[in-house]
């Protein structure tokens, strides 16, 4: 009788799975860019983010060490907008021509910083000259971000030149480079944002970017770009709900797939939206409910989750213990996989 019951609450919560990670078609969804920019903060990085706010935009920021102290402010800014925060060593030093300890100075040191600045934080390595071989990849324990469109702006020094290659050059997938150092990167860039997004592109993080195209970075590999192989999964992934029977009655669990995400939930049938209740932790029920629920992330909706929970259809907490297993959404980073299911 057990089995049978674990059975038909493990399909219960299958189904719900599948509608979290179900791949949207590549002609379904946006096209993805990731711009990044090196070597700073610099003075005019507040005046980028001013921008890239406006705009609903995100970057990648890979940063020297020799600047972070400098621009704290700036720093929890980025943080804040959601932008993705990274290291680009200590010194811009060529990692190659450097020992393990040498190495892991050169990139700890910047961690190290910006998790005073920020908290404890996982911070991606883009390598100076984009210098890595086999110890680097070995001594690092990070993906390493290359690129794939070269705006050359530290030469050109030219807004217009900077918009135009980008204009020319980017493709759905793509990693850009630039510098925020030089206030013609960023007039160039916002620039480009500006026709590119009326092209129907999407500006994400780097980790966003392997998040939606279904791949789970690994430490050591390199990526110059992301391209759409089919798989364009949305920014934000449908929270998931299931039932728990506890010694001290039935709760509710909703499980969200992005630490960042703010779940919202309804428990009448009501269709739920940013200005429901927040679900912050589980909850007990007396009756029947209908539950639907929504997560939002930066700047979309996930689609709603809903599930009728009853005080019957619990397992009993001894059951629970025994089956409960983990599953692991493949698409996610290792800081944000969850633990659900259940073992027949």
């Amino acid at each position: 009788m057990k089995k049978t019951i674990s059975l038909i609450l493990s399909i219960i919560l299958l189904v719900s799975l599948i509608s979290v990670t179900e791949p949207v078609s590549a002609a379904d969804g946006p096209k993805l860019l990731a711009i990044t920019f090196d070597d700073g903060p610099s003075r005019y990085t507040d005046e980028l983010l001013d921008g890239l706010k406006e705009r609903g935009a995100k970057a990648t920021f890979f940063m020297v060490g020799s600047n972070v102290n400098a621009f704290p402010d700036t720093i929890k800014r980025m943080k804040d907008e959601g932008h993705q925060l990274a290291t680009h060593t200590m010194s811009h030093a060529n990692l190659a021509k450097l020992s393990v300890a040498g190495i892991q100075s050169e990139v700890f040191g910047v961690e190290e910083r910006l998790d005073n600045i920020v908290g404890e934080g996982e911070y991606w390595l883009r390598p100076p000259y984009g210098s890595v071989n086999a110890t680097v990849k070995g001594a690092v324990k990070t993906p390493i971000i290359y690129w794939n469109v070269d705006t050359l702006d530290w030469k050109s020094r030219n807004a217009q030149s900077v918009c135009q290659t980008i204009l020319n050059q980017a493709s759905d997938g793509d990693i850009i480079l630039l510098h925020d150092l030089y206030k013609t990167s960023v007039d160039g860039a916002l620039q480009a944002i500006d026709v590119l997004q009326k092209r129907g592109y999407v500006f994400v993080t780097v980790e966003k970017l392997l998040k939606r195209r279904g791949i789970a970075p690994e430490d050591g590999k390199v990526y110059y770009n992301v391209p759409n192989i089919g798989i364009n999964l949305p920014e934000v992934s449908a929270p998931v709900i299931a039932v728990r029977k506890t010694v001290v009655g039935t709760k509710v669990v909703i499980a969200k797939s992005d630490k960042e995400d703010v779940v919202h939930y309804t428990a009448n049938g009501a269709t739920p939206d940013k200005n429901c209740d927040i679900y912050r932790h589980p909850y007990y029920i007396e009756d029947t409910q209908s539950v639907k629920a929504i997560a939002v992330g930066e700047s979309e909706l996930s689609d709603i989750t809903e599930l009728t929970v009853s005080l019957e259809q619990a397992l009993s907490k001894a059951v629970l213990d025994k089956c409960f297993y983990e599953y692991k959404i493949p698409f996610l980073s290792k800081k944000t996989a969850f633990k659900i299911g259940m073992k027949l």
